[in-house]
């Protein structure tokens, strides 16, 4: 792992870019977060598109389904809730992500996106109350808070990116893969943004390891400090990528 850091105009995103080139000459491939939006001349030399994430922009991608376990997709909703509320969770609100990640996933049947999870929250059935021990209205008055958070972000600075199924036809598999984030890189929540991107890299990574013509991939952050400045988000990103 690397980190580089530095003042304004010293070249620190030239080297960056020098160092991906370079490496996809060799064969490499890599998975860049660009929140300044100055990748696209390096995608135009290698044939490739950048992913525009914009509010409303007709591109999303779904966070939860970046990976199949329910134990990478709990990590991640937690991490979210978390830095959504501004604090720790509670007991209650851990525990009932976790199972309105299961109502989700096993009793509705569907492809598992933050509103969903949101909506049982608002709304915990009757089993889910059994299995926490709680009555109903009780459990989602517990959980209120977050199911608030949740839902503010996905009426919001999430709205048509990381808010409902991946759009199709994506070249997620390409040498290169740029998601631009500069539409959002000023709003208070381009942090959560940026991790719910960075859940991709996840996924990918753990399909490359799988592959046994396992390709060689560079992730590059930018402004990563975003991520790293909260806490939930930051555990969550180390405990990703200190595998790496």
């Amino acid at each position: 792992n690397m980190i580089i850091f530095g003042r304004l105009g010293q070249g620190k995103s030239a080297l960056i870019k020098t160092l991906v080139w370079r490496n996809l000459l060799f064969g490499r491939r890599a998975f860049v977060l660009d929140v300044k939006r100055e990748y696209g001349p390096l995608c135009e030399l290698v044939g490739v598109k950048p992913i525009t994430l914009q509010p409303g922009g007709g591109v999303c991608l779904n966070p939860l389904t970046s990976r199949p376990e329910k134990h990478a997709q709990l990590e991640l909703l937690r991490a979210v809730a978390q830095t959504a509320v501004g604090g720790p969770l509670t007991q209650a609100e851990a525990g009932a992500l976790r199972e309105a990640l299961s109502v989700v996933c096993d009793r509705l049947r569907g492809e598992p996106t933050l509103p969903k999870v949101a909506s049982v929250l608002f709304d915990p059935p009757g089993e889910m109350a059994e299995r926490m021990r709680a009555e109903p209205a009780g459990l989602a008055s517990d959980v209120r808070r977050t199911a608030l958070a949740l839902q503010d972000l996905c009426e919001g600075p999430l709205r048509g990116m990381f808010d409902g199924p991946t759009t199709p036809g994506l070249d997620l598999d390409a040498r290169l893969v740029v998601v631009d984030l500069h539409a959002v890189r000023d709003t208070a929540a381009v942090g959560i943004l940026m991790a719910c991107a960075s859940a991709w890299l996840s996924g990918l990574l753990e399909h490359m390891a799988e592959s046994p013509e396992a390709d060689r991939l560079i992730n590059v952050s930018d402004e990563s400090w975003k991520i790293v400045q909260h806490a939930g988000l930051a555990e969550w990103f180390q405990q990703n990528f200190k595998l790496a």
